[in-house]
């Protein structure tokens, strides 16, 4: 297999939103604003400006999951848990499909070397027949679907 060594992907969804993905760095996740930005992986978080995390969230403000013992097993001990009580799980399918999907258009794109354009709605590459190839392969005998 061939594989990326160094890769720098954008996504930029229509309201504006970009979502930056570089091979470089640590797993974690960064959210820049107009006042500083916020970095946050498991079990470390960075600030621009460390009084950021000391200004409390309002009731309206975004909240991210935190693990009640904030180890990697949250997740799964989310799901477990919602096997037994029938509620949601923090990262349902729904979820988990709409974000393997934009791991998936941008490996076709660092493959391709093409820019992507998609619709979430109909959940298919627009107006490029040489990328949506990508998107499925035959199956074998006997199955299809």
């Amino acid at each position: 297999f061939d594989t990326a060594v160094r890769f720098e992907v954008r996504h930029t969804y229509a309201n504006g939103v970009v979502l930056h993905t570089v091979s470089d760095g640590r797993n974690g996740i960064r959210f820049e604003g107009t006042d500083g930005w916020i970095e946050v992986g498991r079990g470390w978080t960075e600030t621009s400006d460390p009084a950021i995390l000391k200004d409390p969230l309002g009731p309206g403000d975004v909240h991210l999951y935190r693990s009640p013992d904030q180890a990697a097993v949250g997740q799964e001990r989310d799901f477990l848990n919602c096997i037994r009580t029938r509620k949601r799980p923090i990262c349902d399918v729904e979820i988990g499909c709409r974000s393997v999907t934009i791991c998936h258009l941008g490996t076709i794109a660092i493959r391709t070397g093409r820019t992507i354009h998609w619709d979430p709605k109909k959940e298919e590459v627009v107006d490029d027949p040489a990328v949506s190839r990508w998107l499925d392969r035959p199956y074998r005998s006997p199955w299809s679907m």
